[in-house]
């Protein structure tokens, strides 16, 4: 997962060349999770890298063009960064598309813990699933979504979703669930530059809290969390007499992160 232009380096670009010519792979591709557009822009000048694999939802859009409510709101466009991107002849697959909290568990998922039932409850809501797909595949630049598939009807979903055209039925499905999500969700865009003045990569410990309650995979989101080196995980929100981080969607970005290390410290 590379989110900063000179994590692009010439080694990383040598052994893509010394695998496509050794037959291992046919396509060099890159994954990133933050600074999703300006990582597009930089990868499209390179002329070697042919995929990449980028988070696009509903979420990402701009809240004050979505909802008309946060002037502040970043004015990047992601759909139009894709839709540069694919021009430049990288192939784009999108993840995340149901924007972390949208949750397709079933009875029998092992990975979602002993009572997936409750947390499929508390996240999903009908409809909103396929509308989620419908509003990734919309953009013409985006080839294919990569989406949790465990049974038969999440399959008729995912066909559902390909099949059907983007309608306002969806649109207000996805605004109703946009305004749920809205101070929790952090859409990894990179507008406040990622870390606090502590030192805590705020994106990335609101992705592994996503991980643990969004899709109930606590193990991993714990793998991940104890990843980050120890001063930083010692610090403790509660230490701090205001916050200096701001998210211009409106993340209650304090509130976020001191749950999150009480579910993940």
């Amino acid at each position: 997962m590379l989110n900063e232009p000179e994590q692009v380096t010439a080694d990383l670009l040598d052994a893509h060349r010394t695998a496509k010519q050794s037959g291992k792979i046919r396509f060099a591709g890159v994954s990133t999770h933050f600074n999703m557009d300006k990582m597009l822009a930089h990868l499209a000048t390179l002329g070697r890298i042919d995929v990449v694999l980028t988070t696009y939802n509903f979420a990402m859009r701009s809240v004050a063009a979505a909802m008309n409510t946060n002037p502040d709101a970043p004015k990047t466009d992601m759909t139009e960064a894709i839709r540069s991107a694919r021009k430049a002849g990288l192939g784009i697959v999108a993840m995340k598309v149901m924007a972390g909290g949208v949750s397709r568990v079933q009875r029998g998922d092992r990975l979602y813990g002993a009572n997936p039932q409750v947390l499929s409850k508390r996240l999903s809501q009908t409809g909103v699933p396929v509308a989620a797909i419908k509003w990734a595949l919309k953009n013409e630049s985006v080839d294919t979504a990569m989406v949790c598939m465990t049974n038969n009807e999440q399959l008729d979903e995912n066909l559902r979703a390909m099949a059907g055209p983007y309608t306002q039925e969806d649109e207000s499905l996805l605004m109703s669930r946009l305004a749920s999500i809205g101070p929790n969700y952090c859409r990894m865009c990179g507008s406040c530059g990622g870390t606090c003045e502590k030192g805590v990569p705020v994106p990335d410990v609101l992705r592994f809290l996503t991980y643990a309650e969004g899709y109930g995979q606590f193990a991993l989101a714990r793998e991940r969390f104890l990843e980050i080196p120890q001063p930083v995980r010692d610090v403790r929100c509660s230490n701090c007499a205001a916050c200096s981080f701001r998210c211009a969607y409106g993340v209650a970005v304090r509130n976020r992160l001191t749950h999150a290390y009480e579910v993940l410290a």
